[in-house]
């Protein structure tokens, strides 16, 4: 009877390490800002200050051509050994013109990425 038990005891424990390696590793990685708090940026009247001040320091901004903070948000979902694959990913930009001022704001997600 006491082999018996410890023959279930080992099966419920392999189930149950099995079951937990199945399960995702989650990394979520950036910020975006709140829909409410980019709703108070208003084009054609914040600066690069009150933008900053309002969602915070961007995550990357351009380098070359018009001046575009960008805030980056993204989560990838990794199974055991296998390569990660990005399940979520939201970019706020936020486009400056020349005199400073917020010129443009736009949203991306994951759909409008390409692969390369």
């Amino acid at each position: 009877m006491a082999s018996f038990r410890s023959a279930a005891l080992i099966a419920v424990s392999a189930a149950l390490l099995t079951t937990a390696a199945c399960a995702p590793i989650r990394n979520v990685r950036g910020y975006i800002p709140d829909n409410e708090k980019v709703a108070t940026v208003k084009v054609g009247e914040d600066t690069r200050d009150t933008v900053q001040d309002k969602l915070g320091t961007p995550s990357s901004s351009a380098a070359f051509g018009d001046p575009i903070w960008y805030y980056i948000s993204s989560e990838d979902e990794r199974y055991a050994f296998f390569q990660p694959d990005t399940t979520m990913r939201q970019i706020l930009a936020v486009q400056f013109n020349d005199d400073g001022k917020v010129a443009e704001i736009r949203k991306y997600g994951l759909e409008d990425g390409k692969v390369i």
